[in-house]
């Protein structure tokens, strides 16, 4: 990737969905979604240099009467993200890249593998990208960027 950050890298990669579909901007993400979601009341600015995620101690100087506490992850009992579109044939696979917007949408994008694919197709599946408020629900809008069984109503990005 040049060595841009991934943030950047993906980041330039939804707005160019979004540009070349509709012809425009939009930061935001309503465009790439096609609805408009009121701002979530977020607070909190993200781009604060001086915000840390303590994992580890190594950032802090000094520390007393302070215990560093790891909270038990849960998992859901069902995935969340399934192939349940042509395009992505019989199995999708998340990178593990889900970014949070300043308005609380979550991004997605990832791969799906069409190992089912007809003798005239010649990609064996594409990325794609999804979104949701939740991180549960997902949904994935059309970028209407390439074709697919003669139709471009698809959320791949990129074959």
């Amino acid at each position: 990737m040049n060595g841009i950050p991934r943030r950047t890298f993906l980041g330039r990669t939804a707005l160019a969905a979004g540009a070349c579909t509709l012809g425009q901007d939009d930061p935001a993400g309503a465009a790439l979604s096609g609805r408009f979601h009121p701002p979530h009341q977020d607070t909190q600015d993200h781009h604060d240099l001086h915000l840390h995620l303590f994992l580890d101690d190594n950032e802090v100087a000094h520390q007393e009467n302070l215990l560093l506490v790891l909270n038990k992850m849960h998992k859901h009992p069902a995935p969340v993200l399934v192939s349940d579109r042509p395009w992505e044939g019989e199995r999708v696979q998340a990178w593990g890249n889900v970014i949070q917007e300043p308005n609380g949408l979550l991004r997605m994008w990832y791969f799906a593998f069409n190992t089912e694919r007809r003798p005239d197709e010649l990609d064996r599946g594409g990325y794609c990208y999804a979104e949701s408020w939740d991180g549960i629900h997902w949904e994935k809008p059309p970028l209407d960027l390439f074709s697919f069984r003669g139709s471009q109503r698809n959320n791949q990005f990129y074959l």
